[in-house]
């Protein structure tokens, strides 16, 4: 039963973008606000998911959920994401991690962001990190004076 639910959470979530953006696009603002009202439905199934559920998300899945529904994740199943998970995600969904999510992440998955994914981190999240050990010479080239403050 549990891969049944999760299989349909990941066809809800990765089908949910499409439909807002035609909702918004040939409706009228009305009808929109109903479809759109759907989305708090979509990141309470996100809360819900147990690890297994997290870690058997594909990346697809991953990278059309919203900063909401990233933030509704448990440090537990951020923890369980596999490094090809959390590199699809975008600046907006990188920066959406609260620190305790992104302090949860592995030194392999850290290693493993983009130069421009390090630069769109916020200082709270840099400092969730005990050292700057886990990223690679580039990735810390990446960061900002801000960040680095």
């Amino acid at each position: 039963m549990q891969v049944q639910v999760g299989a349909e959470l990941q066809a809800a979530v990765a089908a949910h973008r499409a439909h807002v953006l035609l909702a918004l696009r040939e409706v009228e603002a009305m009808h929109a606000a109903v479809v759109t009202g759907a989305l708090p439905l979509a990141t309470a199934a996100i809360a819900a998911l147990t690890t297994a559920q997290a870690r058997s998300l594909n990346a697809a899945t991953l990278g059309a959920l919203s900063t909401d529904q990233i933030v509704a994740i448990s440090l537990a199943d951020i923890a369980a994401l596999g490094t090809s998970q959390i590199i699809v995600f975008n600046s907006a969904q990188l920066a959406a991690l609260t620190a305790g999510q992104f302090g949860a992440l592995s030194s392999r998955t850290l290693a493993s962001l983009s130069s421009d994914q390090v630069a769109s981190l916020s200082l709270p999240q840099i400092d969730s990190l005990s050292s700057l050990a886990p990223l690679t010479n580039n990735q810390v080239g990446a960061l900002t004076t801000d960040q680095l403050a």
